[in-house]
């Protein structure tokens, strides 16, 4: 894992919480305000990902979870995630702007029509949508392969979805 200090005051990312706004060591935060590592945890400070659909990789039960939109400030290190293949900012300082919806994430993706496809794939990977939302991806980008198939494999179970695509190739 390499870990690069950032040369900036603050940065805007995400952050996922369980639906009682504590994270996962149960540590209680409110909306609005702001809060400081101590001197002896500097090193780790406040997580948060600069891409929306990276904090899915945290949290299994995306149902039992909550989304805010975070600002990072004080002595930020940026580090790629090799486990989840993301990239993760750690701050000594983080406060809460405000709770994002599941609303706002889906249509965050849905209204998109230059987006990076891989960031669409992923939300869908780590997003565990409800079929009623899969079937809003369906008909937004229908004409897509890669996030059809995606969904295919993921929501539908059929496994042999890539190996159909690479035989079309050969």
């Amino acid at each position: 894992m390499i870990m690069i200090k950032e040369n900036t005051t603050s940065l805007l990312g995400y952050k996922a919480f369980n639906k009682d706004l504590t994270n996962l060591w149960k540590k209680k935060f409110l909306i609005g305000e702001k809060y400081q590592v101590s001197t002896e945890h500097k090193e780790c400070g406040y997580h948060f990902c600069p891409f929306l659909e990276d904090v899915f990789v945290f949290y299994n039960d995306s149902s039992n979870m909550m989304v805010c939109e975070v600002k990072g400030s004080g002595d930020i290190i940026k580090y790629y995630n090799d486990v989840y293949d993301i990239l993760v900012y750690a701050s000594s300082e983080i406060e809460l702007l405000k709770e994002i919806s599941r609303e706002e994430i889906l249509d965050y993706y849905l209204s998109k029509n230059d987006y990076y496809v891989r960031r669409i794939v992923n939300f869908l990977i780590r997003g565990k949508l409800s079929m009623e939302e899969v079937e809003l991806f369906k008909r937004r980008f229908s004409d897509n392969d890669q996030i059809m198939d995606t969904i295919r494999y993921y929501y539908y179970g059929d496994k042999d979805v890539y190996q159909r695509r690479l035989s079309k190739y050969r």
